[in-house]
């Protein structure tokens, strides 16, 4: 965040001023004012000390099927849509490493898939999400010792670009000063009738699937 704050141009503001971190305020900013009245769905971003880092937010149905868009806080600009920055995109969920006991962690992708496992999950378990290949081969990852202790599984999409973005992740891991006590990709292509391009965002109680356990 430190770096981020000091490149040329309009650099991020961490933290976040007070007056300024809230959705409401941050959707009113003026390169979302077509957005605003169409916004089906909002995520806040928050760092590993659940500081917050922005705002992920989901439109449908204008154009294509879904269009996301990414609002950061900048020193000129204030709200506006832009990422974080070239090669650095934070996981969904950073502030789970804040939690006292974390043994294990279960990476999806997309933040409807995090939302849903942890409904799915229990409270032992930690859940993050990454964002497509391109989310996972710039996904930033917090370096720290605690690796060492966690037993990390990815959930990938039902579809080969699925299974390039969770190797992507599994690559990023195996190359962290600490790895993981131990790190899965779960075969999800090898589950009897799931549909192509099926997510955990789409779990419900009938699709018989034992998250946990599988």
């Amino acid at each position: 965040k430190k770096k981020m704050a000091e490149e040329e141009g309009d650099p991020l503001v961490f933290p976040i001023p007070e007056d300024q971190a809230s959705w409401e305020v941050a959707i009113s900013c003026d390169s979302c004012r077509k957005d605003k009245a169409v916004v089906s769905k909002h995520w806040e971003y928050r760092d590993t000390d659940g500081s917050l880092l922005g705002f992920v937010y989901r439109v449908d149905g204008r154009r294509t099927a879904k269009e996301i868009y990414t609002l950061t806080y900048r020193a000129d600009k204030g709200w506006t849509k832009k990422a974080w920055g070239t090669k650095i995109l934070p996981i969904f969920g950073l502030e789970e490493f804040s939690r006292k006991v974390v043994d294990r962690i279960l990476f999806v992708e997309g933040e409807k898939a995090r939302e849903k496992a942890k409904e799915i999950l229990p409270e032992s378990w930690a859940v993050v999400a990454y964002s497509g290949v391109r989310g996972s081969e710039d996904s930033w990852l917090p370096s720290t010792p605690l690796w060492a202790e966690i037993d990390v599984y990815i959930w990938p999409d039902n579809d080969q670009p699925g299974r390039e973005s969770a190797r992507c992740i599994e690559s990023r891991l195996n190359s962290l000063t600490t790895r993981p006590k131990s790190l899965k990709i779960v075969r999800v292509d090898q589950i009897p009738g799931l549909p192509k391009k099926w997510d955990l965002g789409d779990w419900t109680p009938e699709s018989g699937i034992d998250v946990e356990h599988t």
